[in-house]
């Protein structure tokens, strides 16, 4: 059986790797009161809300905003962070069990899990990837991690060859799941069944 701890380690290594150093001015009242803010403008439909809007919603005079963020850019990353401190409990857990179908389940309930939580908040991340190394990078660190997490399930499956894992990748991946759910209007439960019937037709 393959090490199931491996892409959990990995994960908060980079996770770690990517926060920014300060502390206490993460925990500072205000700071969370902004951060906080632009999370409810964006959870209620504007992905890219201005200063003044958030201002307003942290009951804040707008140079409170600019004094602790330089720009829109590294409040929305303040945001991200918050969004990540959410999720890490979840993503982080192991990908357990003995057989593929059981590590593919397990694997789709912790994907899916997270997805749920972060869904309302990847437009604002749409916006900002085209400009933002800084949001690139993480983009590129989730998907890593995501196609580590999948090869190391499918180490319980004997002789798979490549273009079928990149099949079952693409699967498995956030924009997939964010197709089905938001466009094409399914639920959790239905996409978890079509995916999980279409990787084991893959790999039967």
């Amino acid at each position: 059986m393959a090490n199931t701890d491996e892409p959990t380690e990995w994960l908060k290594v980079r996770l770690a790797e990517t926060l920014a150093d300060g502390r206490h001015e993460r925990a500072s009242k205000n700071r969370k009161q902004i951060i906080q803010a632009a999370l409810d403008l964006v959870r209620e439909g504007n992905p890219t809300p201005n200063a003044a809007q958030v201002a307003e919603r942290a009951q804040l005079g707008l140079r409170s905003v600019f004094r602790h963020f330089k720009d829109m850019e590294s409040l929305f990353h303040g945001m991200l962070e918050e969004v990540q401190e959410l999720v890490m409990p979840i993503a982080a857990q192991p990908v357990t069990g003995d057989s593929f179908a059981e590590r593919l389940n397990c694997m789709i309930e912790i994907r899916y899990a997270v997805f749920e939580r972060v869904n309302p908040y990847q437009d604002s991340v749409d916006h900002y990837i085209i400009t933002s190394p800084l949001f690139k990078k993480r983009r590129e660190m989730e998907a890593q991690f995501l196609r580590l997490q999948l090869e190391n399930a499918l180490s319980a499956v004997q002789d798979i060859d490549p273009d079928t894992v990149e099949a079952i990748d693409l699967l498995l991946c956030y924009v997939a799941w964010r197709r089905m759910r938001n466009i094409q209007g399914l639920t959790t439960a239905q996409i978890k069944t079509i995916v999980t019937q279409s990787v084991m037709k893959l790999v039967s």
